[in-house]
C-alpha cells in the first residue's frame, strides 16, 4: 500500500517550532511520499527543517489557506500519474500540538474499521456535522473515483482571502460532498462534541483525541485557565511539554513552565465543559 500526504505549515513569523519537527517525524515514518507546503513567509533556518522531512517542499502566498495549498500541491505538484499511485492520501496541518500517541498505533488501529475516510475528531451538529480537518485520511475508493479532486476543482478557490468561505466550502462542504456520495466516515476517538478550543481537556479525556489544538492556548478562546492546566497535565510524559510551552510562549505570551504545570491543583467543580451546539450525540 502507497501512503501520501500533504502538510500544510504557516506561521506569521515564518517559524517552525520543535513541536512542528516532531509532528512531520512522526508523520514521515508512516507516510510513503510526503508534501510539505508552506503558506506565506517561512525563514531559511525553518525552511532546512522542513526540507529534512520533505520529499517535496513547496513554496506559495498564503492564500487559500489550507483548500488552496492542498489544491494546488494536487494538482500543480502531484499530477494525475502520480496520483493513481495512491492508496490512501493524508491531508494534515500544524495547527495542533502531538501526536500524544504514535501516528503508527492510530493508524493500525484505524486499519481494522470500515470507512472511506476519517479524522481524528468528529463534530455532530443539526446540519454541519463533520471532520476536523486538521487532519484527515482518504482511502483508495474515494482517490480512484475522481469524487475527491473534482470536488477541489470546481469547489476550492485557491487565490481567494475570504476565511469562512474556505472552513465552509472545505471543511464541511467537502464532508457533506462525499457522505451525498456514499461514503462512509470513521474518527479515531469517540465523539461527545467537546470544543477542541474551549474545553480541549474534555476532549483529551473523553473522546481519546490524542492532540491538543494550539488555539485551546489563545487568549481568544481561553474560558478557563484550570480548563488549560488540565489539558496540560494530561499529556502523556512520552511528549516533551516544552516543545507545546515555547511555542506557546512565543505565539501567545503563555509564560507557563514545566513546573507550573505540574504544582497546579486544578478544581474539578470549576471546570467548564463547551459543546459545539445542536448536538445530539448520546452520553452512553
Amino acid at each position: 500500500m502507497v501512503r501520501a500526504g500533504i502538510f500544510v505549515f504557516y506561521d506569521k513569523e515564518g517559524i517552525a517550532d520543535r513541536y512542528v519537527e516532531y509532528l512531520l517525524g512522526d508523520l514521515k515514518m508512516n507516510i510513503d511520499y510526503l508534501y510539505v507546503v508552506v503558506n506565506g513567509a517561512i525563514t531559511e533556518n525553518s525552511k532546512k527543517i522542513l526540507k529534512k522531512y520533505a520529499d517535496c517542499l513547496y513554496c506559495r502566498e498564503n492564500t487559500g489557506f489550507d483548500a488552496g495549498a492542498y489544491k494546488d500541491v494536487i494538482f500543480d505538484v502531484v499530477g494525475i500519474e502520480k496520483r493513481k499511485q495512491f492508496d490512501e492520501l493524508v491531508l494534515c496541518n500544524d495547527t495542533f500540538y502531538g501526536p500524544f500517541v504514535p501516528f503508527q498505533y492510530i493508524f493500525e488501529k484505524m486499519k481494522r474499521v470500515n470507512a472511506d475516510f476519517w479524522g481524528l475528531k468528529y463534530i455532530q451538529m443539526s446540519f454541519f456535522s463533520h471532520i476536523g480537518a486538521f487532519f484527515w485520511v482518504f482511502r483508495s475508493a474515494i482517490l480512484k473515483s475522481g469524487d475527491f479532486t473534482n470536488f477541489f476543482y470546481k469547489h476550492i478557490e485557491s487565490d481567494t482571502c475570504d476565511r469562512t468561505r474556505v472552513v465552509a466550502v472545505f471543511e464541511m462542504g467537502l464532508f457533506k460532498h462525499l457522505i451525498e456520495k456514499g461514503y462512509k466516515y470513521a474518527a479515531y476517538g469517540c465523539t461527545k462534541n467537546y470544543h477542541p478550543n474551549k474545553s480541549a481537556n474534555f476532549s483529551l479525556r473523553e473522546e481519546n483525541v490524542p492532540i491538543l489544538k494550539k488555539k485551546a492556548l489563545d487568549p481568544k478562546y481561553l474560558l478557563s485557565e484550570n480548563n488549560v492546566m488540565d489539558a496540560l497535565q494530561q499529556v502523556p510524559t512520552s511528549y516533551d511539554i516544552n516543545l507545546i510551552l515555547e511555542n506557546a510562549n512565543r505565539l501567545y505570551g503563555m509564560s507557563y513552565s514545566e513546573s507550573d504545570i505540574k504544582n497546579y491543583t486544578v478544581i474539578e467543580k470549576e471546570l467548564i465543559k463547551c459543546r459545539f451546539p445542536m448536538t445530539k450525540v448520546s452520553e452512553k
